[in-house]
Parts: structure tokens; sequence; C-alpha cells
């Protein structure tokens, strides 16, 4: 595969699945907040859509910390998402080697992502695809996870 097509299709495989994950997580907030569909907008628009993805983690960790009983292993759960944010910023914040000097160095199917005076960063096409199949595990789990706090929710209501 072409060097260029390789970064690119790796860049956007990666990207793109942090995106789907972070956009799941800005609306299980949401939920969180208000199960009314008028708050639930307003709380989107107004005040999830201006955090950052770290602040989106931090907050969903304050959530399950509250109800630790909704799930088992939840400071799992922060850890892979933490690592699909720092991947995605990894990728976001760096170019590619474009100097014959490194290309001899590096494994097939694999782009070097550079930032000066940070440790190179490699990614296979393989590895993106895994990162993908990872992202879409997390994103429908973060979505398990709000159904269980929500079930303590429903309980405490009646």
């Amino acid at each position: 595969m072409d060097k260029k097509l390789s970064e690119n299709k790796i860049r956007a495989e990666i990207i793109g699945g942090a995106i789907n994950v972070e956009d799941n997580l800005t609306e299980i907030l949401s939920y969180l907040y208000s199960s009314d569909e008028l708050y639930r907008y307003q709380i989107l628009k107004d005040i999830l859509a201006e955090l950052t993805f770290d602040k989106k983690i931090r907050l969903f960790e304050k959530f399950v910390k509250m109800m630790p009983e909704t799930i088992e292993d939840y400071p799992k759960l922060i850890k892979e998402l933490n690592h699909i944010r720092n991947v995605r910023n990894q990728m976001a914040h760096r170019t590619t080697s474009n100097f014959p000097i490194f290309e001899e160095h590096d494994k097939p199917n694999t782009v070097r992502f550079l930032k000066y005076g940070k440790e190179d960063f490699s990614f296979s096409i393989e590895e993106s695809e895994q990162f993908v199949k990872d992202c879409n595990f997390l994103k429908y789990y973060v979505f398990i996870v709000l159904e269980r706090m929500s079930k303590p929710l429903e309980n405490n209501v009646s």
C-alpha cells in the first residue's frame, strides 16, 4: 500500500474511532444529568459540547464512582477511555516521517508519526484496525454501564 495512503487510513481510522467513543460518552453524560429530552439537548449544546474528551472522562468517572456497584471494574473502563484519548491526541498532533533515512527502519504497513521533542509513535494498519474494534466495543460498553447505573435510580424513584 502507498505510504501516504497508509498514513491517511491509519490517521482517519484512529481519529474516527476515538470521535465515536467521545460522542457516545457525551450522549451518556447528558442522560446522567437528565432523562428529559429538552434538558438533555440544552446540557449537550451549552455544557458538554464545550468540554474536552479528558474532562468528559473525568466527569463520567465521578458518576461511576458514585455507584460503584454498577460496574465492578470501572478503573479498567476509565483506563481504556484514557488510552483511546491518548492515542487520538498523539495521532492528531504529529506529522509523519517523510525522510528516506527513517523509512528503511520502518516495518511494512507501518507509519511512524513524529513530534519534535517527543518519542516516535508508530502504528500499523493492523493496529489501527484493532484500535477501531476496541473503540466500537467501548462505545457500546459505556451504554451498558449507563443502563446499569439507571437501574438503581429507577428503584429509588418508586
